[in-house]
């Protein structure tokens, strides 16, 4: 037990550290930041432009589980990261390529031919796709730039992350009448396919959609015996959660705009529709931990703060403590260091791979 609290005590001052230097920047890195990464048009966004983005996502996770539309709900929720999204023509367009896959698949398919049609249109260069396949952007392995997780983006670029690239999959595949649903390992998303058995199958969207065994998947993103165990990872996602995993790119655009305070609120009303996800609980505790370093930073020393401040600094510490216990719990635990070292050699080597084809 002593061995079990210590480990704990090691890991929430691990992540406290962790995300002092990753998820709370100084204000010139975190401006840097955002001038890369984040769309050019919403960065001109006036004040008060992000009031209703609460009422948008309630009335996505607030409909009935089957009349959640994946698409939809992600065009919605990336216009309010970036305005100029044209959400009506960007659907139009899906619809278009849905058309045309349906007519590429023989009648009475079964699921998996249709599968392997779906991977071929979107992977390989052929007519269908202007001879620009879709393919992962290994300037950016750990998915850093918020474009490459915008639907558009992705559609224009052919270039995508763990995000878009899956979400674009299961939205074609299910167009299709393919049992397709998203999936998540820690800081990655990937697609769950199920046969007509009900068999379960991985499939790797970033890399041309192919089959992965779970104890791949479990060797390139590490998670705990008891995170697989209890559904946080691994798992079909149902269409609600599904959202959740879009939501956190929009709680990654709040941190870096700024926007703390709906950064919390978000993060709160995503949890009631899956006090899971992991990703979403760190936000609400990187937004927490804002808060409480806004009010110590604010004085000398403790004795210095006043009553009511010091109030809400012990709410929000005990806030910290609760978040982190409840991650911990749920079998999480902080990332090695090493892990995105080794995404980056991965990345580096695919692209090299990649030149050397071209040669």
């Amino acid at each position: 037990m002593d061995n079990v609290r210590s480990s704990q005590r090691c890991g929430r001052r691990r992540i406290r550290g962790l995300i002092r230097r990753w998820l709370v920047p100084p204000l010139i890195g975190c401006l840097a930041l955002v001038t890369m990464s984040v769309p050019a048009t919403a960065q001109r966004r006036a004040v008060g432009a992000h009031d209703g983005d609460l009422a948008v996502v309630r009335g996505i996770l607030s409909q009935p589980e089957s009349d959640i539309d994946l698409a939809s709900a992600k065009l919605s929720i990336d216009r309010l990261m970036d305005p100029s999204v044209d959400a009506q023509a960007t659907l139009r367009s899906l619809d278009a390529m849905a058309a045309s896959l349906k007519a590429a698949i023989p009648v009475g398919a079964p699921s998996r031919l249709k599968l392997e049609v779906l991977r071929q249109h979107l992977y390989t260069a052929n007519a269908w796709i202007g001879h620009r396949p879709h393919h992962y952007d290994l300037d950016d392995p750990l998915g850093r730039n918020l474009r490459n997780k915008l639907l558009t983006v992705h559609l224009e670029t052919r270039a995508g992350s763990c995000i878009s690239m899956p979400i674009l999959f299961v939205v074609l595949g299910q167009k299709q009448g393919i049992d397709l649903t998203l999936a998540t390992a820690p800081n990655h998303v990937f697609v769950k396919y199920r046969d007509e058995r009900g068999e379960l199958f991985n499939l790797e969207a970033t890399s041309g959609a192919g089959f992965t065994r779970d104890v791949w998947t479990r060797q390139q993103f590490l998670m705990t015996d008891q995170a697989v165990a209890g559904g946080v990872y691994m798992r079909p996602s149902s269409r609600k959660e599904s959202v959740v995993v879009m939501v956190g790119t929009l709680l990654e655009f709040y941190e870096r705009q700024g926007l703390r305070e709906l950064q919390l609120k978000m993060s709160r009303m995503a949890l009631d529709h899956n006090p899971r996800d992991v990703a979403v609980i760190l936000h609400q505790h990187a937004a927490s931990l804002w808060f409480s370093n806004l009010l110590v930073n604010r004085y000398a020393t403790p004795d210095d703060m006043p009553a009511a401040e010091r109030a809400s600094f012990v709410r929000h510490e005990v806030a910290l403590r609760a978040l982190f216990q409840r991650a911990w719990s749920l079998g999480w635990r902080p990332a090695d260091e090493a892990q995105d070292a080794a995404v980056r050699q991965r990345a580096a080597k695919a692209k090299a791979t990649q030149l050397e084809k071209t040669k």
